[in-house]
């Protein structure tokens, strides 16, 4: 998230920063008013013991009100907060002295050197906002001179006018401390503040830079590819296209050689029928029928596989049509569980889905992807489960393994066309991306369930459309 730049937003970050600065200078100056009391009290005794009992109840309501400023101060979570306690605690401390001050018979000069020292300390030790440090040293003369009103006799006037000048410059030389301060303390932190903004402005430019460069590979890949992919499409089709067309009539011939050895076996002699129990040949009949079915079946899904991927690399789908998508997942999954070793368990839930406007073939690659990418996952043994079900009006297909699981820093490049987790050699980084691709021209989508707990679950979300619409280009 980019840091915002208005000044709404520099003054909430200065109040941020402001929070924890201001809360330890004010737990200092407590604490430190909390250690002198006793000090001070010492000292009451020694100077104006007749004075000691009175001094040392206002000396005790001072330290009573700093103790409850402290545990204030360590629980105020804002700015404003802060500020209250430790303006009551300087008040509390300035006020104490003030009142004392007016009181004193021999040794005024003393006391009012230790009560501007107040002020240099709150001074040096907080950067309030000038208004507030003026208004706490206001409310502390203002005792002063209640206090001088109260006891006219204990100090002469030349005495109280040099007390109250003596205060009042230590007042406007902190004041003046206070707020020099809290100048050069805003200067730094906006300074820093801008830093920090044009740091993550950069960071944020190479990040799009790195972004735009990684779409650039991608896409002279996907480029160089389909330049290939357009180099060996003729080289491809044509002994497809020999298989395909010479694939029925030699069938077809089998099956008439076929009829005629069955035909002619009983005429045969024996040392003929030796020969064909040697050769199994009523197996090779049977099996040679077999495997030129296979074949056919294998042509057509090169062909099938063939241009899907031209259709994928031309950003084209095929002619969609009404289909069940259980009847191809059904035949995928059965087609892949014979590849399987008895170590790696398939479980299949189904429930009855409706027909849909869908290309079955690239659903089926869709599906025949994620089985592969479980298989990879499980490797040796575990299992591998897959749901089919209805949820609104979307069909959901769930593709689960028992495997590691994907790791975080690879789920958001998942889709990405190269991208693969799978050790060199082994994969070839497009298989997801020309899911993420088909389930993009159906309008539905293929996400990873990162809250499933073990293993990886793959969702397909497709929707149901009418049949009717089914006669479009995907």
């Amino acid at each position: 998230m980019s840091p915002p730049s208005s000044a709404s937003a520099l003054e909430q970050a200065w109040s941020a920063h402001a929070v924890e600065r201001e809360r330890a200078a004010a737990i200092t100056a407590a604490w430190l008013i909390v250690v002198l009391v006793p000090l001070w009290g010492a000292f009451d005794r020694l100077l104006e013991p007749a004075l000691f009992e009175r001094f040392l109840v206002l000396r005790a309501a001072d330290a009573a009100v700093t103790v409850a400023a402290l545990v204030g101060l360590r629980r105020a979570r804002s700015l404003a907060a802060i500020r209250r306690w430790s303006a009551l605690s300087a008040l509390a401390c300035g006020w104490t002295i003030a009142s004392m001050l007016p009181q004193i018979h021999a040794h005024y000069e003393l006391y009012t050197v230790g009560f501007s020292l107040v002020f240099w300390g709150v001074g040096l030790l907080y950067a309030w906002p000038p208004s507030r440090t003026a208004a706490v040293f206001l409310l502390v003369l203002a005792a002063h001179v209640g206090g001088r009103s109260a006891n006219p006799a204990n100090a002469s006037t030349e005495q109280f006018a040099g007390s109250l000048f003596y205060l009042g410059s230590a007042a406007c030389v902190a004041l003046f401390v206070s707020s020099s301060r809290r100048r050069l303390e805003r200067a730094a932190f906006e300074a820093s503040f801008e830093r920090e903004v044009q740091n993550h402005t950069l960071e944020s430019t190479i990040l799009t830079l790195q972004r735009t460069q990684e779409q650039l590979i991608a896409s002279e890949k996907l480029s160089a590819l389909g330049r290939l992919l357009a180099q060996l499409s003729h080289e491809i089709s044509n002994p497809v296209n020999v298989l395909k067309n010479n694939l029925g009539p030699l069938s077809g011939y089998a099956r008439g050689m076929a009829a005629v050895l069955r035909q002619a076996k009983p005429e045969l002699s024996p040392e003929a029928r030796r020969t064909w129990q040697e050769h199994e040949i009523d197996y090779a009949l049977e099996d040679c029928e077999a495997a030129l079915a296979d074949m056919g079946a294998a042509v057509g899904r090169i062909r099938t596989v063939h241009a899907d991927i031209r259709a994928f690399m031309r950003g084209e789908g095929p002619t969609r049509e009404a289909a069940n998508v259980l009847d191809g997942l059904r035949s995928t999954v059965a087609m892949f569980k014979r590849s399987l070793p008895p170590s790696i368990v398939v479980r299949e839930q189904y429930a009855p889905l409706p027909s849909t406007s869908c290309q079955p073939g690239q659903l089926n690659q869709v599906f025949l992807n994620l089985l592969e990418n479980a298989r990879d996952a499980v490797r040796e043994r575990g299992e591998i489960a897959i749901e089919a079900r209805t949820s609104g009006e979307n069909i959901v297909v769930l593709v689960t393994d028992t495997g590691p699981g994907v790791d975080p820093a690879s789920r958001p490049r998942l889709f990405e066309p190269f991208f693969t987790t799978k050790d060199v050699g082994k994969g070839t980084g497009l298989g997801l991306a020309v899911c993420y691709e088909i389930m993009q021209r159906h309008g539905g989508a293929i996400s990873l369930d990162e809250s499933y707990p073990a293993g990886a679950r793959f969702v397909v979300k497709l929707p149901v459309v009418a049949p009717s619409a089914g006669a479009v280009q995907g």
